[in-house]
C-alpha cells in the first residue's frame, strides 16, 4: 500500500507468533485511517486491525477530551493534543475550526490537562514534520500536565520525524517505554478502594 501514500510508523515487532505493524500516512483527505494490526508470522494473514484513532460515532470516538480513569500511566507518542493548532482539518474532520469549533475543542486533550492525574510518558521526534503533530503539540502537553501538578515526562528524539526510523531512536523509545510501564505500573503500589 506504499504506492496508495500509507507508510509505516516504525519497524514491525515479532512476538508469539505474530507481526505488529502500524501504518501512517493514511489521515489526510482519505476514507482510511491510520491502523495498527497483526499478522500471522508463518502464513501472512490478517490477523486483526483497529484503527488508532476512533471517529465520531465509534466506541471512544467521543472521549478524547474525557477519558475514564481506566489507566495507572500513559504513552503518547509523537500526538496532537490541541487540535486549534490544527485548524484546517485533521483525521476525518474537514471542516476548519471556524466552521466546527466545538468538534476541535472537543478533541483536544490539552484542554483537559488539568484532569490528567496519572503519569503521563510523551515522546516525540524533535524534527516532526507532519502537520498535525508538530513537536509544539507534546511540548504544550507536557507544560499543561506539570504545570497542572500532573506527572509527565517529555522525551525528545533528536533528528527523528514522526515515524522513528533510526536504530538508536527506536532503542531509546523502547528502554523509556519499558522504564515508564515497570515504574508507574509493573512496581506501582495497589490501588486504595
Amino acid at each position: 500500500s506504499l504506492g496508495e501514500g500509507f507508510g509505516n510508523s516504525s519497524g514491525p515487532l515479532v512476538a508469539n507468533g505474530k507481526i505488529f505493524t502500524g501504518m501512517t500516512s493514511c489521515t489526510r483527505f482519505r476514507p482510511e485511517k491510520c491502523f495498527v494490526s497483526a499478522w500471522d508470522v508463518n502464513d501472512g494473514k490478517l490477523l486483526w486491525k483497529f484503527e488508532t484513532a476512533a471517529r465520531d460515532g465509534t466506541p471512544g470516538g467521543d472521549t478524547w477530551g474525557g477519558v475514564a480513569d481506566l489507566f495507572r500511566a500513559g504513552i503518547a507518542r509523537s500526538g496532537a493534543y490541541n487540535r486549534t493548532l490544527t485548524p484546517f482539518g485533521f483525521q476525518s474532520e474537514r471542516r476548519n475550526i471556524w466552521e466546527a469549533p466545538q468538534s476541535y475543542l472537543k478533541l483536544s486533550p490539552f484542554l483537559s490537562a488539568n484532569k490528567i492525574n496519572e503519569p503521563l510518558l510523551l515522546i516525540h521526534g524533535e524534527k516532526d514534520n507532519n502537520m498535525g503533530t508538530f513537536p509544539i503539540q507534546s511540548e504544550r502537553m507536557y507544560q499543561a500536565i506539570q504545570g497542572n501538578g500532573g506527572k509527565a515526562r517529555l522525551v525528545m528524539l533528536p533528528h527523528e520525524s514522526h515515524g522513528y526510523r533510526s536504530r538508536e531512536a527506536v532503542l531509546h523509545t523502547l528502554a523509556e517505554m519499558f522504564e515508564w510501564l515497570d515504574t508507574h505500573v509493573k512496581q506501582a503500589a495497589p490501588r486504595r478502594g
